[in-house]
């Protein structure tokens, strides 16, 4: 096994799109997790509206 270093310079691309990818599934969660909020907000709202009736 050779060390050669420019591997480690050609590699960085494969690492780029792979964070990439990472921030990309984090941004979905986020998005459904205040998605997700703002129904549960509406629905509280919804619900203590029918209770005060």
């Amino acid at each position: 096994m050779t060390f050669n270093p420019l591997n480690f310079v050609s590699n960085l691309y494969y690492m780029g799109v792979g964070m990439a990818c990472i921030l990309i599934v984090i941004a979905v969660i986020i998005a459904c997790v205040i998605v997700l909020q703002k129904l549960g907000d509406k629905l509280a709202e919804k619900k203590s509206g029918e209770d005060a009736q």
